[in-house]
């Protein structure tokens, strides 16, 4: 599974595992080559972020592999702290912490 954040202007939004990245990706490169224009950032369960993409803006995507627990489904939606997800590296992310906001 991969978990993927997206950061804008040095501000960190967690993307839920459901989006589509690929046609986020290629709406956000239509933008930049019109010379700008709004593009849809899904920043979690029930949270879009309206972004004017231009091609001076400081964008990037973080796509990371990451392990989900034996038996858990991170897809389900639960807000369990008891359903996580760790990275390899030993942390540990609650699964309902993956659709939220990650500012820093």
């Amino acid at each position: 599974m991969k978990r993927t954040t997206v950061t804008i202007d040095n501000q960190r939004f967690a993307v839920p595992v459901t989006s589509d990245v690929a046609a986020l990706k290629n709406s956000i490169e239509d933008a930049a080559r019109r010379g700008g224009g709004f593009v849809d950032v899904p920043a979690g369960p029930n949270r879009i972020l309206s972004v004017l993409v231009t091609p001076g803006l400081s964008l990037f995507i973080d796509e990371e592999d990451v392990t989900v627990d034996e038996g858990e489904d991170v897809r389900s939606g639960s807000a369990s702290a008891a359903h996580r997800v760790h990275d390899g590296s030993g942390s540990y992310w609650p699964s309902d912490q993956l659709d939220m906001d990650l500012d820093i």
